[in-house]
């Protein structure tokens, strides 16, 4: 459990329409559930729980686009799951926080002790961190599950990888030319004997082209951090990676836009998990 919390996890910001969301769901659960002696407010509810709602999006809108963005800059760009679950905690002691002294201005008499700021603080930790958990956790397997890339690209420095670079395999049959295709269309190669098959898209369609060579010449002379070595007679498209099924004697990789699986072999299993985790 403590190894999976400290696993890679898609670091993401909210839309402004699910931030929108989150405020009219406090301002609806605050009118209805009343607590920390709102029920004793006597003039409208409803507008004074519409005015719940504005904090809770104005704190989601700073927590989100400056304080999360300055976190992801600190950690150097990697994001983990115990990193989501402690930021989603201080969201809620934040809006918490923040509806506690909204209620000092709404309500006369109350006032901010040592005594209520523990307790909010407390009590949002107590129930919030098993939703928040189950939340991340289940985001987490569903990325895993659906787009296995989201992941990977998280810690690696995007800055320093050229996306749209060329990739040339040279072709030793000096009848024919090299073949050069674009890093975002490469899916997979294939080594058989001493020709490469390898598989790329063509304007969205599978399509595949054989050139003689070996994989050892071709990993000599490629320099490409996207490009991982799975297996001894295959190369894969990091970028293209969709999911992956298995443990530690081996895993079975889906790419996009390619209906058959991938394998990774025992041999390049731990690096690879290096990579996915």
């Amino acid at each position: 459990m403590i190894q999976l919390l400290f696993r890679k996890y898609p670091f993401a910001i909210a839309a402004p329409k699910h931030i929108l969301f989150g405020g009219f769901l406090v301002s609806l659960i605050l009118f209805i559930f009343q607590p920390f002696d709102f029920h004793s407010y006597d003039d409208n509810k409803v507008l004074a729980s519409l005015g719940f709602g504005l904090i809770t999006i104005f704190c989601l809108f700073i927590c989100n686009f400056l304080i999360k963005k300055s976190l992801h800059r600190l950690f150097n760009s990697k994001w983990t799951i115990i990193k989501e679950i402690l930021y989603i905690l201080l969201i809620l002691i934040v809006i918490s926080l923040s509806n506690l002294s909204y209620l000092t201005l709404i309500i006369k008499g109350f006032k901010i002790s040592i005594w209520s700021f523990f307790y909010t603080f407390l009590l949002t930790c107590a129930i919030g961190i098993f939703p928040t958990i189950g939340l991340v956790l289940i985001r987490y397997n569903i990325t895993l599950k659906n787009n296995l890339n989201k992941i990977i690209q998280e810690g690696r420095n995007i800055d320093n990888i050229e996306l749209n670079s060329k990739i040339t395999f040279e072709n030793l049959n000096k009848t024919e030319q090299n073949f050069t295709i674009e890093e975002g269309d490469f899916l997979f190669l294939e080594a058989m004997k001493n020709h490469i098959h390898i598989y790329y898209l063509d304007d969205s369609n599978l399509k595949t082209i054989s050139i003689r060579n070996t994989l050892t010449n071709i990993i000599e002379q490629m320099d490409n951090e996207n490009i991982f070595r799975c297996h001894r007679s295959f190369l894969i498209n990091l970028n293209k990676i969709k999911t992956a099924k298995g443990n530690s004697n081996g895993y079975k990789i889906s790419l996009k836009e390619y209906d058959q699986t991938i394998p990774v072999s025992r041999k390049y299993t731990a690096e690879f998990q290096n990579i996915i985790h």
